[in-house]
């Protein structure tokens, strides 16, 4: 898709993903990789014009990218890092999804593969996120907190995670 619509702020693109995890907080959804079928990723893209808030993008790209509808649940975090191939920056926020629905038809189907796994088995992998090298720790960590909080029943408010952003911080309307 061109990125003629996308947002840049101060020359960087602002990304937004999701953290697709199941009702029960048991397993997470990836999907593969365009450019390399075999590395597994989180759904994630630009943010556009369109999108009202940072959260409607994520779910815009769940939905793009993994045919996936779901609740946002939270804020995982958000930190600066530049593409592999051309090192252009770019800040991306995460967000914690629950799924409410898998499609059967969606826009990247033909694309890619989506598979369930458990979070206990995401874990030790390092999923593939086309970050740079603190972006799979910070989203391996995400997974830790997000499994954490499953156990305990809720999310530990002082989590490195949260750092710099609140939930609130993305239910404002975009100002472009």
């Amino acid at each position: 898709m061109p990125r003629t619509n996308q947002i840049f702020v101060a020359g960087m693109r602002q990304v937004v993903g999701v953290v697709p995890f199941s009702q029960d907080g048991e397993k997470v959804l990836v999907i593969s990789s365009k450019k390399d079928k075999s590395k597994w990723i989180f759904p994630k893209g630009g943010l556009e014009t369109t999108d009202s808030t940072h959260q409607a993008g994520a779910a815009r790209e769940a939905w793009e990218e993994a045919g996936i509808r779901g609740r946002i649940v939270s804020s995982i975090g958000e930190w600066d890092c530049t593409t592999k191939r051309k090192q252009k920056p770019q800040r991306i926020a995460w967000f914690e999804m629950r799924v409410t629905e898998c499609l059967d038809e969606w826009p990247e189907r033909d694309e890619r593969k989506r598979q369930w796994i458990s979070v206990s088995m995401a874990l030790p992998i390092k999923v593939q996120c086309n970050m740079s090298k603190e972006g799979p720790q910070q989203v391996d960590e995400a997974l830790r907190v997000v499994s954490k909080a499953h156990m305990i029943g809720a999310l530990a408010s002082s989590s490195p995670m949260h750092g710099k952003v609140s939930p609130g911080d993305y239910e404002r309307p975009l100002s472009t």
